[in-house]
């Protein structure tokens, strides 16, 4: 991997990029609960898509990262099964649970109510019917991801057609319904779902960037020239570039279909190529990107949760401080507690976990080897 940008040291853009992903989600979130008539009555800003667009350049990122830490220059698998599988458990599902708990156990203690089905689905991520926290709705594709990558490319034959099938199944979805094929399903909306999230990848069109993710990993474990590093390149330019892809998607405001998963996919792709090619060095910035990068997954898990008891606790101040200015410090505020939680729980969990098996290296949670 001579000459790639990010040999031989973390992938700082992409951490940088991690970073950001989860910020948009707490952009959006804030703006669109504070508009609930229980917290404040209205969103300070009109924001429509931005979170829905960082979980889709998460999926990108998703695609290269488990391409890199799992294929050689040729394509090979350099893990086994078994091993991956555990990995990838390892990195997920232990702070997934602590955090759905944690999550319902909240909600108890306002409600005075537990709902077990939405939790219970949370727990096992099931492919249909609410979860709770719902965020771990983009977890689902994952999991669909990483078994579909394990059975094409980890397992004793190579069954690649099935991955590539997987990413072109959003073309099959569109198609069918255009031909009114899936009004059939009218009165089973559990079968509709489960199609939807399979084949289209719910609103987003994750199977389109799970695609795009994966060419790129494949790309830049085989040097392509395209992966080098840039001068001109940098994680501002980085940064620079998700904001004004996001105008784009604000301004665009596409409907949910074909069209903006394929959309979508174009604007998110070159983010993390930005961030592969940016060159490495070691400023302040950096370790900045690196940090917020790090926790970029407690960030998403335990945002909604922080947002909700700011907004009850600032509730008295609704009168006498603009609404613009409580956003920004709920938005600051659940994205410090994310890193909080990441160094003080997320870390040492991950850490713990896994030190249960040896083919397991602990990197920092938004590494790229976990």
């Amino acid at each position: 991997m001579s000459g790639q940008a990010g040999s031989g040291h973390r992938l700082v853009g992409i951490q940088l990029l991690r970073g950001l992903a989860a910020s948009m989600v707490v952009v959006s979130h804030a703006n669109t609960m504070m508009g609930h008539g229980e917290f404040f009555g209205l969103s300070p800003f009109p924001i429509l898509d931005t979170g829905a667009f960082g979980v889709s350049i998460f999926f990108v990122i998703s695609g290269f990262i488990i391409v890199f830490v799992s294929l050689n220059g040729q394509g090979d698998a350099r893990v086994s099964t078994g091993t991956f599988a555990w990995r990838r458990f390892v990195r997920i599902v232990p702070f997934m649970w602590l955090c759905t708990l944690g999550y319902n156990l909240l909600s108890y203690a306002g409600t005075h109510q537990v709902e077990w089905g939405p939790m219970l689905r949370a727990l096992v991520l099931s492919p249909v019917g609410e979860l709770k926290p719902n965020v771990l709705w983009s977890l689902r594709h994952e999991l669909i991801f990483y078994a579909l990558f394990a059975v094409a490319l980890l397992g004793t034959r190579r069954r690649i057609w099935l991955l590539y099938a997987w990413f072109a199944a959003p073309l099959v979805y569109a198609a069918l319904s255009q031909a009114g094929l899936l009004s059939a399903l009218a009165d089973r909306p559990l079968a509709a779902e489960f199609l939807k999230v399979l084949l289209m990848g719910s609103e987003v069109g994750a199977n389109f960037q799970f695609a795009a993710g994966f060419l790129l990993g494949i790309l830049y474990l085989r040097s392509a020239p395209i992966l080098r590093a840039r001068a001109w390149a940098g994680l501002l330019v980085a940064a620079f570039a998700v904001i004004a892809a996001d105008v784009v998607v604000e301004a665009t405001a596409i409907p949910s279909g074909l069209w903006r998963a394929a959309a979508w996919t174009a604007l998110a792709a070159p983010l993390v190529w930005l961030a592969l090619v940016a060159p490495h060095e070691d400023t302040i910035l950096s370790r900045a990107a690196e940090a917020l990068g790090d926790a970029s997954f407690s960030i998403y898990l335990v945002h909604n949760p922080v947002l909700l008891i700011l907004f009850r606790l600032a509730r008295p101040l609704a009168a006498h401080v603009p609404l613009a200015g409580l956003y920004f410090v709920f938005v600051g505020g659940a994205i410090v507690a994310g890193i909080i939680v990441h160094r003080l729980v997320e870390r040492p969990l991950l850490a713990w976990a896994s030190g249960r098996s040896p083919h397991f290296r602990v990197t920092g949670a938004g590494r790229a080897q976990g």
